[in-house]
This record gives structure tokens, sequence and C-alpha cells, in this order.
């Protein structure tokens, strides 16, 4: 699954309802920066989803200006959850 954001979060924290993680088998990871993000799980009244910590990036870093990816690998189908 990829998502894809225009907008930094300000604590550079990304929570989505869904995907729904697959216990510690879920990988998260930037396109254009190396290694995998972490994540935790997020429990809300509205279900559970992902807490992604974004890599703290000067802008010289940043892999793109406009628009960034996440790679999101064994995720639960929404269905199924």
């Amino acid at each position: 699954l990829y998502a894809i954001f225009t907008k930094w979060p300000l604590h550079s924290i990304i929570e989505q309802l869904p995907p729904h993680p697959s216990s510690n088998l879920t990988k998260v990871t930037m396109l254009g920066v190396e290694g995998e993000l972490e994540w935790s799980f997020m429990d809300t009244h509205s279900g559970m989803g992902i807490r992604i910590q974004l890599p703290k990036l000067t802008p010289n870093r940043m892999p793109c200006s406009h628009a960034w990816t996440l790679a999101l690998s064994e995720i639960q189908n929404y269905e199924q959850a």
C-alpha cells in the first residue's frame, strides 16, 4: 500500500485509519529515504489504525518538496480486520 501526502505534519507524525497493522510484521518506509520508519498501533473510538513517526529531515535532505510517499507492507485488508 502506498500513502501519498502533500503537507508535512507539524510534529512529523501521521495517524491513519485504516490501514490496520499486522502485529509486528508491518513495515513502513518512505520513498527516497533509507531504512524503516517507526510506527505504533493506534486504537481510537473509530477503530484501529497506525501512527507513523516520519524521519527528521532538513530541507536539503527531503526526497521531494511537493509530496512524499510512504510504502506500507504486511498490513491487514480492511474487510478482513
